[in-house]
């Protein structure tokens, strides 16, 4: 699962079939892509208790576990090799993003309304703030 799921990019269902190779085409087919979370876990679980549990990883994308795919069961095995976290959480990783961005240029300004965007050939070239003025980008 890490290496053609979690340490890949985005790839087709051919290049993910490529990835596993023939003999984990069955793999690829016990994660249930075609099922809904729900169904599929009433496969696994009779107690309603342990539908609720192991349904709850469907909020995790704000999703219904009666309508979100059963691919959301591999949350559950990713979890067991342990679960990565931010240091100082997703609040430092933001901070930490800021502070790169400023030192490489970037100005913030925070609480300023923006009217538009300006764009130029598809590519976002500046913005126009709500006093007028107006701030080029590049």
């Amino acid at each position: 699962l890490e290496g053609p799921f979690i340490r890949e990019g985005r790839t087709s269902p051919t290049g993910l079939a490529q990835r596993v190779g023939i003999s984990g085409l069955g793999d690829l087919w016990r994660i249930q892509p075609f099922a809904t979370l729900w169904s599929a876990l009433g496969t696994f679980f009779r107690d309603p208790r342990l539908l609720q549990l192991f349904g709850r990883y469907a909020t995790y994308c704000g999703a219904s576990p009666f309508t979100a795919p059963a691919t959301l069961m591999l949350v559950a095995h990713v979890e067991q090799a342990g679960v990565w976290t931010v240091a100082g959480g997703m609040s430092a990783l933001a901070g930490a993003v800021a502070d790169l961005a400023t030192q490489r240029g970037a100005t913030f300004r925070f609480g300023t309304h923006v009217d538009r965007i300006l764009t130029e050939g598809g590519r976002v070239s500046g913005v126009v703030l709500s006093d007028g003025e107006r701030i080029p980008a590049d």
